[in-house]
């Protein structure tokens, strides 16, 4: 995910290093305990982050900049749609495997 901007690529790494802890978290039984937070921070990700790099594309005319838009667009609805499972169910099974399979794809 190395971007050579460091700034995006600090972003990134957090967001690696949430989905780390989701892991080993559930290795341990424990991942009930971060998802709550895990989604606090993807909800201040999707939208500081995104913003910040879609500037940035904007601003360099990044021909990509419209697509990329569009995956950010994707990766919020997929957002709410766990948060609205984790509401109903909590930290259940399902919400834990739903978020750690859909980060592991979006990476």
């Amino acid at each position: 995910m190395a971007t050579g901007l460091e700034w995006q690529d600090q972003r990134h790494q957090e967001l690696l290093n949430k989905l780390d802890e989701l892991c080993q978290a559930v290795q341990y039984y424990a991942g009930a305990s971060v998802v709550n937070g895990l989604l606090d921070f993807l909800d201040d990700y999707s939208q500081s982050h995104f913003r910040q790099e879609e500037q940035y594309m904007a601003r360099n005319k990044c021909g990509s900049c419209a697509e990329h838009q569009q995956c950010h667009e994707l990766f919020k609805v997929q957002l709410h749609d766990v948060r609205a499972l984790y509401a109903s169910q909590g930290p259940s099974t399902l919400v834990i495997l739903k978020l750690q399979t859909w980060l592991r794809r979006w990476l």
